[in-house]
């Protein structure tokens, strides 16, 4: 994957395996997830590391998943 004109932002510089938070939706399923990340300013990359998703369906205040 290349993504191509990026910003970068002074907390992101430098950043090791650190965890994006992430939302989205597939055929009118919100699903939740996150992407561990390194940042290298230097070489202008971004390396995904590994991710992860639910597909259980969560409801805000549940106390325990089904």
């Amino acid at each position: 994957m290349a993504i191509y004109g990026v910003t970068w932002r002074v907390k992101w510089s430098g950043v090791q395996n650190k965890y994006i938070g992430v939302r989205f939706r597939l055929e009118r399923t919100t699903y939740f997830g996150w992407i561990r990340v390194s940042v290298d300013e230097d070489e202008e990359k971004v390396t995904v590391h590994d991710m992860a998703y639910s597909r259980i369906e969560l409801t805000a205040g549940a106390t325990n998943a089904q």
